[in-house]
Parts: structure tokens; sequence; C-alpha cells
């Protein structure tokens, strides 16, 4: 649930950030540039968990952070595949605006992998 409070606090920022960037350059430009935002931001967070550089946090912060990360990246995705259908009805290039959305999908799908789909599995 704290995953959600996440979402209403980044999403809105990248909803905001892409305002100001498609308004400056165009639409395909703007999702490009923020379609790696999740990705660091979710290597970032396992980096410093698996470090354990001394940095004093609250139990469970980031099983949380990569929550709402998680979410963040699959909703970009759907916007991006959202994009590359309106760019096919303008008949525009997609092919960067995939190869984005996939990227951005990485952090969903290590999720569903490793934390979802694995504990299901094994006995």
């Amino acid at each position: 649930m704290d995953g959600i409070f996440i979402i209403f606090i980044f999403f809105p920022t990248v909803a905001l950030a892409y305002a100001v960037l498609s308004v400056l350059y165009d639409y395909v430009r703007a999702y490009i540039a923020l379609c790696w935002v999740p990705v660091i931001f979710f290597l970032f967070i396992g980096l410093l968990d698996k470090l354990e550089v001394g940095w004093h946090k609250p139990e469970h912060l980031s099983e949380t952070l990569i929550e709402g990360i998680v979410w963040i990246s699959l909703l970009q995705f759907l916007f991006g595949i959202g994009l590359a259908g309106y760019s096919m009805w303008k008949k525009q290039s997609v092919l960067g605006l995939l190869l984005a959305s996939g990227m951005v999908l990485i952090p969903f799908i290590w999720w569903m992998t490793i934390i979802v789909i694995k504990p299901v599995i094994s006995p």
C-alpha cells in the first residue's frame, strides 16, 4: 500500500517533466528522455541495498520504493505503447518508442520474475 504513495509523488513529477519536454521538443524525444529514470532508480536502490553502505533507513523502505518504481515503469510502458500507436496513426517511425518502452519495462519484468512468480513456482 505504501507503493501507492510513491506513485502519487513520482508519477505526477514524471508527467510534468514529460509535458515540459514535449513542449520544448517533440513527444517522441520527451518520452525517450524519461524512460531511463525508473530503470536507473531501480538499479540505484538495488545497489544501495546490496552494498549496505550504512545509510539508516526505515524497515521495508527499499521494498516500498521498488514497488512504486515497478508500477511507474508499467504505467510508462503503457503510455509508450499508446504513443507508438499514435505515431503509427500519423505514419511516423515507432522503433525508438518501442525500444524505449521495452527498456522502461525492465523493473516490472524483474519484479514479476523474482518477487511474484518465483515464490509461486518453488515449493
